[in-house]
């Protein structure tokens, strides 16, 4: 069993009520904050759903790391380049000699 995943998100709007001068139903009123709405939204999430976003999100790690993999296979593949051709300037520089021995005698 798994610990259910909550959220919760609260948001309170409020509006500045203030006195103002020549406007008399305002003659009373004192600055104050007074709030006009209210919201509260929570959710709770299943073992399920919490495998299944768990699933996304390890496909997002990977995608987001796919540009890394490509670099990294890109120089793998240099290296291997730079070696065979090394090895390949070795070997027809050793065939060179090979054959100028050959035809000496």
């Amino acid at each position: 069993m798994g610990v259910p995943v909550r959220a919760m998100k609260r948001v309170q709007y409020n509006i500045h009520l203030e006195r103002v001068s020549g406007f008399p139903l305002t003659r009373n009123l004192n600055n104050t904050i007074f709030p006009i709405l209210f919201l509260n939204e929570s959710v709770v999430i299943d073992d399920a759903s919490a495998a299944r976003i768990q699933k996304l999100l390890l496909n997002v790690t990977l995608v987001s790391r796919f540009p890394l993999i490509l670099v990294a296979m890109g120089v793998i593949l240099l290296l291997v380049s730079i070696i065979l051709a090394i090895r390949f300037y070795q070997n027809k520089d050793t065939l060179a000699t090979a054959l100028q021995l050959h035809r000496k005698p």
